[in-house]
């Protein structure tokens, strides 16, 4: 039995080809790696854990808040933006009717009326699309905003913290909270608003 240029020689001249060592470790470390491919598919196979970036191609802006209704995804946030989408895929940009250092904090909806509320701004929209100013516009920052019980509801802390309400979408009727410091968000439900602050 001897070697020669890799092969390896029996009696009666059967001749065998020598084996790598290092192919059994190779094969061994590609099938470990398809089984840790198949463990983390497996263990990550849920659709939320896995987010793509979508239209618009990145704006500049940031978005600070979301909504759904009529059919329409809202987001609201920096210099006025409010981007529009019919299918959470293809995304539409548009203005709010203020300047462009207006921020857009909170955005909600009531089967296709949207109102975004932000600094010094109470808009609202028929179709997510074209924005007018409510009445009236105070300064200061209003930072959520809901809609429940037939009316639109918005808090924040112009000056003092406000809470306002609205029948009409179109004019606002502001009320002090005068035992809070700021409220951040509202939301409505089980017959009641609810406010969160910070004291």
């Amino acid at each position: 039995m001897f070697y020669r240029k890799n092969k390896l020689y029996t009696a009666g001249c059967t001749c065998f080809t020598k084996t790598n060592p290092f192919r059994p470790a190779r094969l061994a470390f590609i099938f470990l790696f398809l089984i840790a491919l198949g463990l983390t598919s497996s263990i990550h196979g849920s659709p939320l854990d896995n987010w793509h970036l979508r239209n618009p191609l990145p704006q500049a802006n940031n978005l600070n808040a979301i909504t759904f209704g009529g059919g329409k995804f809202v987001a609201v946030g920096d210099a006025a933006t409010v981007s529009v989408s019919t299918d959470g895929i293809h995304w539409a940009n548009f203005k709010a009717p203020k300047s462009s250092l207006t921020t857009l904090a909170s955005v909600t909806s009531n089967d296709g009326t949207y109102v975004a509320v932000g600094i010094g701004v109470r808009d609202y929209s028929f179709d997510g699309t074209n924005w007018l100013a409510a009445t009236p516009n105070t300064s200061g920052l209003w930072s959520g905003v809901t809609w429940g019980n037939g009316m639109f509801v918005s808090v924040g802390t112009p000056f003092s913290t406000k809470v306002g309400i609205s029948t009409s979408i179109t004019n606002w009727i502001d009320y002090s909270a005068t035992n809070l410091v700021y409220l951040s968000s509202v939301t409505y439900g089980e017959n009641i608003f609810l406010g969160a602050f910070t004291n």
